[in-house]
């Protein structure tokens, strides 16, 4: 869901006719959706009567239309949560060794090589740092290999590479993403909340395939592609207590996200609209009342 939690939302089971040599539909299956904004994966497994799967599949659904609110009180678990939101494409500040731009009409902030994105979130005006009982940074971050469609004066393919000609250079290709494999792209990622420190975290690669629903739902219909199927890691910071109190004083929080030269892996932020998991970079705080 909007708050990167896996949950089990309906399962079901029915009994279906079998016949030698048929094709044929089946009866449609009713399936109650999620009451809040999610990525639903249907999964369907057809079994025969010893419990021996003979056929896998699956169908996603996206539910939700629009930004989601910036700041929205929600009920979670018997708890009452502040979710402050911020849009990836919209870092206050930025700097990065190589280059920064955005993806996926602004679903995906990229920073190629060492560097920071910095993002500025207003505290909830009348909220006092007691009533918060703990607070986590939840977003989607991956590490970001610059390819070579994104090097500035990269050139064009040349030739035709099924006859040995062109680059060789699969990530050339304006439309390329090159999909997951065996060679990682590893980066790790510094998060501080006001400056105070809330963790790194290993980014173990920037992969790309059916995992990142998202991106591919985000691809428009105009014969391109833009970094489809690509992803991150779910990443949970837990806030310091310095740093609400902080927050609460000045009015503003301030969440950096930096990638140090010793591991210039890079850095790509992901929106609710990319990657695998359907939320924004969230300030995440757990009121007491």
């Amino acid at each position: 869901d909007d708050l990167g939690r896996f949950r089990e939302w309906w399962k079901g089971e029915r009994k279906v006719p079998f016949a030698p040599w048929t094709s044929q539909a089946l009866p449609p299956v009713a399936v109650p959706m999620p009451d809040r904004r999610a990525l639903a994966v249907l999964r369907a497994r057809l079994e025969d009567a010893t419990g021996r799967v003979l056929h896998r599949n699956f169908t996603a659904f996206v539910i939700g239309e629009g930004p989601s609110p910036r700041d929205e009180t929600v009920a979670a678990d018997g708890r009452t949560l502040r979710v402050l939101r911020v849009a990836p494409a919209a870092p206050s500040a930025a700097r990065w060794s190589l280059r920064a731009w955005q993806a996926m009409d602004g679903r995906k902030q990229n920073g190629a090589g060492a560097g920071f994105f910095e993002y500025r979130l207003a505290w909830p005006k009348g909220l006092r740092a007691q009533d918060v009982a703990g607070a986590s940074f939840v977003a989607e971050l991956g590490a970001k290999e610059l390819f070579g469609k994104d090097r500035v004066g990269a050139g064009e393919v040349q030739g035709d590479f099924m006859r040995g000609k062109g680059t060789h250079d699969p990530g050339l290709n304006p439309n390329a993403y090159p999909m997951t494999d065996a060679t990682r792209y590893p980066s790790a990622v510094r998060v501080l909340v006001n400056g105070s420190p809330a963790g790194v975290f290993d980014l173990p690669d920037d992969p790309a395939d059916h995992r990142g629903l998202l991106s591919w739902h985000a691809q428009k219909r105009d014969g391109k592609l833009s970094e489809a199927g690509s992803y991150g890691t779910l990443v949970s910071a837990t806030v310091p207590g310095t740093a609400l109190r902080e927050a609460a004083a000045t009015g503003e929080i301030v969440i950096r996200l930096e990638v140090d030269e010793s591991l210039p892996g890079g850095l790509a932020v992901y929106g609710e609209g990319a990657g695998r998991y359907p939320l924004d970079p969230s300030l995440v705080l757990t009121l007491r009342r």
